[in-house]
């Protein structure tokens, strides 16, 4: 059907869930993004959508991410993507590459800001042809 993603065409991808960086939420507490960000991970294994995971400066006050979600997603937290610096991860090719090898050109994001984590890299996905939900 056009205009829906498809879990057999999309891919979930979550950005800075970490625990120094689940502390800057503002708009919505800590432990609700994080759960938030839980249940999506849930739904992509049931689902069986492939999951991509970024954290940035891991080793700096950001930390690492979320206990939380290393348990629920042991294999894309050991495939993580790490960062150092990039504020854009799509500008990171270890990044972009992880999202390419998926094979989905839909992306799920999520992201624990969304003027930092997530509008940077969402406009340079759709910018490089990722996010139609026509599949196309």
């Amino acid at each position: 059907m056009p205009g829906y993603f498809k879990a057999e065409t999309s891919a979930l991808v979550l950005i800075d869930y970490q625990v120094g960086s689940l502390q800057i939420c503002k708009t919505t507490p800590s432990d609700v993004a994080l759960r938030n960000a839980v249940a999506l991970a849930k739904a992509a294994l049931a689902f069986d959508m492939p999951v991509v995971l970024t954290a940035s400066q891991e080793d700096q006050i950001q930390g690492p991410i979320a206990e939380a979600l290393q348990r629920v997603l042991p294999k894309a937290f050991g495939a993580r993507i790490k960062r150092v610096g990039i504020v854009n991860c799509w500008d990171d090719p270890k990044f972009k590459k992880a999202i390419v090898d998926t094979g989905r050109r839909q992306l799920i994001m999520g992201g624990i800001t969304t003027d930092i984590c997530l509008v940077f890299p969402a406009i340079s996905a759709v910018q490089d042809g990722f996010g139609s939900a026509s599949g196309d």
